[in-house]
């Protein structure tokens, strides 16, 4: 996720053709490590049975948000311009670095309560008892 602030980074030092190509490039790594991860995770977090319902809509959601996306691209850049699509990745990005931090924060916890959980009690034996 994080090769997606380079790109936009390419994109904003120039307008010429190398920054294109070199941004455009970078921008598909961080697209194709995304998708893969993210496909990889989904795989983990479904039930059995579930798979083909769960993956199919999964990438229903992604490519008709990416062909929005790319319809709508180009009336963003014409009425509003290159630094408001600029801005608006920007924007993105920032949202998507906070949603997985705090998936990830979340997540610790989780971890933390599992073992918590599921720790030796003194007997030696299942979890932690806690008194009614």
């Amino acid at each position: 996720v994080m090769l997606f602030v380079p790109a936009i980074a390419i994109f904003a030092v120039g307008d010429g053709i190398d920054n294109f190509w070199i941004g455009m490039f970078v921008l598909g790594l961080a697209w194709n490590f995304t998708f893969t991860a993210s496909t990889v995770m989904l795989a983990s977090n479904y039930r059995e049975g579930e798979g083909e319902r769960v993956q199919g809509i999964n990438d229903f959601i992604i490519f008709f948000s990416a062909g929005i996306a790319a319809f709508s691209s180009g009336y963003f850049y014409d009425y509003f311009g290159w630094t408001a699509v600029l801005l608006f990745a920007s924007g993105c990005e920032l949202v998507l670095a906070g949603l997985i931090f705090a998936a990830w924060t979340r997540r610790e916890e989780a971890d933390a309560q599992q073992l918590l959980t599921h720790a030796p009690s003194a007997s030696g034996h299942g979890a932690i008892e806690t008194p009614e």
